[in-house]
């Protein structure tokens, strides 16, 4: 039983790493503390990029899920041959 659980709460970390990563913005390189955006002074009519703070995810997190995920799953594979052991 305590293997299941353990398998459950694998997937469930994979899928919280995906879904943070796809919600960050899915950033293929690492993560960014910052974007920046285009804007238009109203006078001068110039272009110039303003830097917006904000923290944007990158791959590392699904790699890090991923690793948590292999973690789990290995830990409830030993779970299990414990229980059958015994």
């Amino acid at each position: 039983m305590k293997a299941l659980g353990t398998r459950i709460a694998a997937v469930g970390v994979m899928l919280l790493g995906l879904l943070t990563w796809i919600y960050g913005g899915a950033q293929i390189g690492f993560y960014k503390t910052y974007y920046s955006v285009q804007r238009v002074d109203e006078i001068t009519e110039l272009e110039y990029q303003e830097r917006v703070e904000a923290f944007l995810p990158g791959i590392e997190t699904l790699v890090i899920a991923f690793a948590a995920f292999v973690v789990l799953l290995s830990a409830s594979v030993i779970l299990e041959r414990r229980s059958e052991n015994a």
